[in-house]
């Protein structure tokens, strides 16, 4: 990806689900997360790792601040 290098805490997350989502008697048919900027995949016994798709914006998405919060102790 493009979000520069990846944390060591979220990888063994990701790890962690996707050894999750193999094991058992049915495994999950698909799983989905992403990891700096990085989209994987599994899917079909098939594992993809590929860029992100682009962050949500719009309707969705949570306004930024138009600028700094006041303090309300401050006058």
């Amino acid at each position: 990806g493009t979000e520069g290098p990846v944390e060591l805490g979220k990888l063994e997350d990701v790890a962690e689900a996707l050894a999750a989502a193999c094991a058992g008697p049915a495994p999950a048919a698909r799983f989905r997360r992403t990891l700096a900027g990085a989209m994987v995949t599994l899917s079909g016994g098939r594992l993809t790792i590929e860029p992100a798709p682009p962050r949500r914006h719009g309707r969705n998405a949570a306004p930024a601040p138009a600028g700094p919060v006041p303090n309300p102790t401050e006058t």
